[in-house]
């Protein structure tokens, strides 16, 4: 079994969401103002709570979160044409520990939404924050355009062009996601936490529970859990360091723990520190919050364009 590449796209979303010709730089001490840094603990905060195995898989520990972390709100910050403030990272900072789990994956929080940026469609970003239309079309390379959000019933290829607390649907339509025990279909898909059965969205399965080996999201995966195709059941994900055996080990579902990557041969590849030769066929994988930019690991944003 290899690496879930799901963990990395889950971290990524969840750590950047406060990404012209011409590339875009960050210098200074901003990552040093405790506004910022309250911020970012905050954040790992949340995603310890709402998802302690995705934070420990992509991180190991709260600590390392917070510091590889800490750059990004200084390049949020600090980007052209942004409308985030330290005023509203404070506010934002304050209020995460109240948000719902739900609310804060959705980003329809108010006080951790700074608005509409500066910049025009087309224009290099590594945030929404940047852009008059809403919505950063991000990359594999952390780097992404600016572009218009679809409303509800709009065309899309992913929810991130969709507005706030929609999602896109198999059917490429932006539609607000179904609750639990309502209907669902290929127009209508299930919110987070939810899976779509028998036309009903119903949670996702607890540990023990049966699954289906063929449906990848029937099992709680933001809680480690995967389905063992040996007897059909949601198990527990374990979570190895770098140097150890992945996959099927001993009967035990096992997978890479901080931002380690399950290779091919089911081991258990370090990831690459930032500034370190990357590319994006291979196996290893840049340390979140870095990507693969111009050949080498970046933190989005130190430099984009």
């Amino acid at each position: 079994m290899r690496s879930e590449n799901w963990v990395w796209v889950l971290a990524l979303t969840l750590l950047a969401g406060c990404g012209g010709d011409k590339a875009q730089e960050r210098k200074g001490s901003v990552e040093e103002d405790p506004r910022c840094l309250a911020y970012t603990q905050a954040t790992c905060g949340k995603m310890a709570q709402c998802w302690p195995w995705l934070l420990q898989a992509s991180y190991g520990n709260f600590e390392t979160c917070v510091e590889r972390s800490a750059q990004l709100c200084a390049n949020v910050t600090s980007a052209p044409g942004t409308s985030w403030t330290m005023e509203k990272i404070e506010a934002c900072a304050q209020a995460l520990p109240t948000i719902s789990c739900d609310t804060w994956w959705n980003s329809v929080a108010p006080a951790c939404d700074p608005g509409p940026g500066a910049l025009a469609d087309g224009s290099s970003c590594i945030d929404k924050s940047q852009c008059q239309g809403g919505t950063c079309l991000q990359g594999a390379s952390g780097c992404g355009v600016c572009a218009s959000t679809s409303p509800l019933g709009g065309e899309c290829t992913s929810s991130a062009q969709c507005v706030p607390g929609a999602a896109c649907s198999p059917e490429g339509k932006c539609v607000m996601p179904a609750v639990q025990g309502a209907s669902c279909d290929a127009s209508k898909p299930c919110g987070i936490n939810l899976r779509c059965v028998e036309g009903s969205c119903q949670p996702l399965v607890a540990s023990g529970g049966t699954c289906d080996p063929a449906s990848f999201g029937d099992c709680d995966f933001f809680q480690g859990l995967a389905c063992d195709p040996a007897d059909s059941t949601c198990k527990p994900v374990a979570l190895a360091p770098a140097g150890s055996q992945c996959g099927a080990v001993d009967g035990q579902l096992v997978t890479c723990g901080a931002g380690a990557i399950c290779s091919s041969q089911g081991q258990c590849i370090a990831p690459l520190q930032d500034g370190a030769s990357c590319t994006e066929q291979s196996e290893s994988r840049c340390a979140p919050p870095a990507t693969c930019i111009n050949g080498a690991c970046t933190v989005p944003g130190t430099t984009c364009g």
